[in-house]
Formats: C-alpha cells, sequence, structure tokens
C-alpha cells in the first residue's frame, strides 16, 4: 500500500513525486522502476531476510553518483553491504533481531538486520516508550539488550483506579505491580477445524474486566490472546456480563 501524506492512496509517478514524504508497505512491484528517493527508512527488519532489502534498496540508489562498474570490479564484491555502499543508497535500517526472527526453513538464518549491522555503523536504542520501568527491566534481563530502560514519561505510569476493588481481586488488580500472574487449571480444546480455547480462562478473563471496567470508569481495555476460538468465546462471556461496549477480546495475530 502506497499512502502519500495528507493525499489519498495514489501509485502514480507524478503524484508520488510531487511529495517529500512516501510511506508504503514493503510491496514495491507497483512502484514505478525509475522512481528514485534521496532517504530511504526501512522498518521491521528484523524479520526480513537480507534479500528482502534489495527491492527497496534499488529505490534509493544514486544515478548521479559516479559508480565505476567493470567486470573486474564486480568479481572483487564478495560483500552486499561493499555494492550499496559504491550506489550510494542512503538508507536507514531499523529492527531488532531478538524481538522476532526471519520466516524460513532454518530459524539460524541471520536476519537484515543482523547482516546490515556487521557491514556498517550502527547504534542500539536503550530507552523504551512503551514499556513499564519493571517490564522494560524483565526484558533487559530476559533477552541481554545491556541496559534497556522506560523513558521518563513512561517509567512512573500507573493504572488509575478511581474506587478500590474487592478485596478477593485486590492482589491482582494492582497498580503498582504491571505484571499478575494468575495460575488457572484446566486445559485447551479444539474449536473449529484450527483454533484453539480454554473455556475456564475465558470465563476468568471476562470476570477479572468486571471490577476493572469499574474501578478504571472511562479506560478502554483489550484482552489480548493467541487463538481466535479463545478471543470469541471470551467476547461471549464479556457479552453476558454486558462489557462489550468496554472491553474488547482479540489475537496476537
Amino acid at each position: 500500500m502506497i499512502h502519500c501524506c495528507q493525499s489519498p492512496f495514489s501509485i502514480l509517478s507524478s503524484e508520488i513525486r510531487s511529495k517529500k514524504i512516501v510511506v508504503c508497505t514493503p510491496v514495491l512491484e507497483t512502484l514505478s522502476s525509475l522512481l528514485r528517493f534521496d532517504n530511504i527508512i526501512i522498518d521491521e527488519a528484523g524479520i526480513e531476510k537480507l534479500e528482502h532489502l534489495l527491492s527497496p534498496f534499488w529505490y534509493g540508489i544514486n544515478q548521479l553518483a559516479p559508480l565505476r562498474y567493470d567486470e573486474k570490479t564486480a568479481m572483487q564484491i564478495n560483500n552486499l553491504m561493499d555494492l550499496i555502499n559504491q550506489c550510494s543508497i542512503v538508507v536507514t535500517v531499523v529492527g531488532d533481531p531478538k524481538q522476532s526472527r526471519p520466516i524460513g526453513i532454518s530459524s539460524k538464518d541471520p536476519s537484515a538486520i543482523e547482516w546490515v549491522i556487521k557491514g556498517t555503523p550502527s547504534d542500539t536504542l536503550r530507552i523504551t516508550h512503551r514499556l513499564h520501568d519493571k517490564i522494560s527491566g524483565l526484558v533487559d534481563e530476559f533477552a541481554s539488550y545491556g541496559g534497556l530502560k522506560s523513558s521518563p514519561e513512561v517509567a512512573s505510569r500507573r493504572l488509575n483506579l478511581y474506587q478500590i476493588p474487592g478485596i478477593e481481586y485486590r492482589k491482582i488488580i494492582n497498580p503498582e505491580e504491571p505484571v499478575t500472574w494468575v495460575d488457572i487449571n484446566g486445559e485447551e480444546n479444539t474449536l473449529g477445524f484450527s483454533s484453539w480455547a480454554h473455556e475456564i480462562q475465558a470465563k476468568t478473563y471476562a470476570k477479572l474486566c468486571q471490577p476493572l471496567a469499574y474501578a478504571s470508569r472511562n479506560r478502554s481495555i483489550v484482552v489480548d490472546t493467541r487463538y481466535t476460538g479463545q478471543a470469541q468465546l471470551i467476547s461471549h462471556y464479556l457479552g453476558q456480563m454486558v462489557l462489550t461496549d468496554r472491553v474488547r477480546a482479540t489475537t496476537t495475530t
């Protein structure tokens, strides 16, 4: 999808050239091969393979750069990053290889961002703008980021409760604890042809949302689960409690 800022969807070269910033998905086959951009930013390179960067790199080649190409030089270039540098491509590649991996036969295939880091200067951002301070510390310990910290505006962020939950929920709905572990028995069962559901968990999620909705007033609430069948089951129980206007169940995929 191509989106020119403050303009409707367009794949016309004349329309795209008139814009300073163009946002698009990795599917670039619809763009004219004659288009060129002065600067390119590629996001989510941690889940891409190196060859997936070649298509967006093409649109950053500086055709005015003095590229001296001959067969002898081509035979000497055994590093793709060296070739990219010779083409005067200005690109910023952003990704986190510790967060996700490329989808492929081998789980050990280096991601695009790992290849780029090997051949070009790079920097690691250790300030997160979305994680609570305790969660960022947990992630840092688990993934060894080397000092991941929360930004000041989110480090002290807490859930605002306008009334104290019932005593049975106070240890779970605790503003000082960003993560609460709840041990639930039962087992998952197939639902439909390709999904799963856990009825006891679904009932528990819906039951927890009721005091949370009352205590947090107008705050929106989302229940995030892996399976579509589980999301549907949670939504069913939320509907019985008349909470669907405040709480939404969705999947991570």
